[in-house]
């Protein structure tokens, strides 16, 4: 879940007493306290001219870590501080930072596994699949999808034809979909 908020100048005091401005979200303190407990990070998104060879190249990227110029923080201990801005980037850095607290903290490690212990349920697994189905149309892999289907059903199905007591097939198959696209 993302919560996008405008940005505004805050003007606050450092331990000396002195003024200055610091960039924030543009939320009352709050809305801010309620959001602030339900997300991980708070990034901060600006572009930087940055000098390559001849060229000053315009490029973008998100702050996780905060300074008196702007707020922004994360629960990662170990995240970088920025990241030149990508949804690819964004994860790369999650997924790292998650490793290295892992290694830290002595051993382990972060897992695509499933959980044993969850409970699949129909109705979340079809409106999974709706949305899923949407991708599959969008990027033409209808046949292939319908084949993947088959091979876990032994006959041509639709998602909206495989009965509720067939959840973990269900939930394989979406999967196996997921995959292909």
């Amino acid at each position: 879940m993302f919560f996008i908020s405008h940005a505004k100048d805050k003007t606050l005091k450092n331990e000396k007493g002195q003024e200055y401005n610091q960039i924030a979200p543009a939320l009352a303190d709050r809305p801010f306290g309620i959001i602030n407990k339900m997300v991980d990070i708070i990034a901060y998104l600006r572009q930087i001219d940055i000098q390559e060879g001849e060229e000053v190249k315009h490029k973008r990227y998100l702050f996780f870590r905060g300074d008196e110029r702007f707020y922004a923080g994360s629960r990662f201990a170990y995240i970088v501080p920025r990241v030149e801005l990508s949804y690819e980037n964004l994860l790369k850095s999650i997924y790292d930072a998650i490793d290295k607290e892992v290694e830290a903290k002595g051993g382990g490690e972060a897992t695509e596994e499933s959980n044993p212990y969850l409970r699949l349920d129909y109705d979340t697994l079809m409106e999974d699949a709706k949305a899923l189905w949407l991708q599959v149309i969008d990027k033409g892999k209808v046949e292939e999808a319908q084949k993947l289907l088959e091979k876990e059903f032994g006959k041509a199905i639709k998602f909206s034809e495989i009965p509720s007591d067939q959840v973990e097939a269900m939930n394989r198959v979406l999967g196996e979909i997921k995959e292909i696209l």
